[in-house]
């Protein structure tokens, strides 16, 4: 027999031993348990779609970086509980009408629109942006917190990703994974520190969709002239006088980019051998690609997210306002009752390219679009 203490002793480690056991079996159960409580929730979240059905995530936010190494924080699991406003992005390319929209829908409305890029927002009393949801930090923020929330769905500015004007391949070429995180990532600043901090949030949080296409023609040479006004803000001179707000300085600006990336595009493995001999025959022809790659990929979003969606086209403003408007208030389920902002017509340019440019680039997009896309832009080869 045992000595009592060492009886006591080897009964005291025993029990340690057996409950640490069990609880090396409970744990497994526990952590599967709370798992499947949370795809359950999420699952009727997205389930319910437009009908707002509630669930609670706890919210967790994490730093990280995405693939252009950029630092950025996420929301991983915000209040999904919140039903009214629900969000509908509004999903365009640059310079295809976004600002107007926004502005259109802010003033008439009466009610603040939301966007994922702080640096567009007003601030509140403590200088800080203002979120549209307390337990999604990281966006959207709301343009105007000063003004009312609208009642059931708040338009949302997103650009996604595949839209950087001097890059290559390694940059503009999206996945449809890489494309739907830059649809819920913007930044947040503060009223005494500009600098960004890029953060992200769950596009799940995303309700609805408005797809704004405009002229792709139009769409590039007006990303040309928004490069001018950022270079001008910076007092970039040499610059401006190099690349003329004209089709001279702008076919200028095209060529030095296609020939900047010509040899990484030729080298690249997801460029097909076809897509880089019409390469050269269009002048921006990065633009034309990641116009029809951003459209292919907006789709697929939307398709994925199951949002219903309406689609605008910038030019409508233009042919049919009202009706356009009408759609646009209806879609959002929001009441006209402010002041319509006017519509001022953009430029036509077509004539900065040549006939045979036009058809490259025809052949081009046609080639490159889904045949989603393709339907819808192809009234602008017509």
């Amino acid at each position: 027999m045992l000595p009592s203490q060492q009886l006591q002793n080897y009964i005291f480690f025993c029990n340690m031993l057996l409950m640490a056991s069990l609880l090396l079996l409970v744990l497994p159960y526990i952590y599967l348990s709370r798992h499947l409580l949370t795809k359950a929730a999420l699952s009727q979240q997205s389930a319910g779609g437009d009908n707002g059905a509630a669930c609670v995530r706890s919210s967790l936010t994490f730093t990280g970086k995405n693939r252009m190494g950029l630092k950025y924080e996420v929301d991983s699991n915000p209040l999904m509980g919140t039903t009214s406003p629900k969000i509908c992005w509004l999903l365009s390319y640059p310079n295809s009408g976004t600002s107007f929209t926004m502005k259109l829908v802010g003033h008439a409305s009466n009610r603040t629109v939301a966007t994922n890029y702080g640096l567009e927002c007003g601030f509140d009393e403590k200088g800080e942006l203002v979120p549209l949801y307390p337990d999604s930090p990281n966006g959207p923020f709301l343009n105007h917190p000063e003004k009312g929330l609208p009642d059931n769905y708040i338009l949302t500015k997103t650009h996604c990703g595949g839209r950087c004007n001097d890059c290559g391949p390694s940059a503009y070429i999206e996945t449809k994974e890489s494309f739907m995180f830059m649809c819920s990532n913007g930044a947040r600043v503060t009223s005494w520190n500009s600098t960004k901090v890029n953060v992200n949030y769950d596009p799940k949080l995303a309700q609805r969709a408005i797809h704004l296409v405009r002229n792709p023609f139009n769409n590039i040479v007006s990303n040309f002239h928004l490069e001018r006004h950022e270079k001008s803000k910076k007092k970039r001179s040499e610059w401006l006088d190099k690349y003329s707000n004209d089709s001279e300085g702008f076919r200028r600006w095209c060529h030095d980019i296609d020939t900047k990336y010509a040899k990484e595009e030729r080298a690249s493995r997801l460029i097909p051998s076809k897509v880089i001999e019409i390469f050269q025959l269009v002048p921006c022809h990065k633009a034309f690609y990641a116009f029809a790659q951003w459209h292919n990929l907006a789709i697929r979003a939307i398709d994925d997210l199951g949002l219903p969606s309406l689609l605008v086209y910038y030019e409508k403003y233009e042919t049919d306002f009202n009706g356009t408007v009408d759609e646009i208030f209806h879609f959002l389920e929001l009441s006209n009752v402010g002041d319509i902002t006017q519509f001022i017509a953009g430029k036509d340019y077509m004539g900065y390219f040549s006939t045979s440019e036009v058809e490259a680039a025809r052949d081009l997009m046609e080639l490159i679009s889904d045949r989603q896309t393709w339907d819808i832009i192809q009234r602008y080869f017509e």
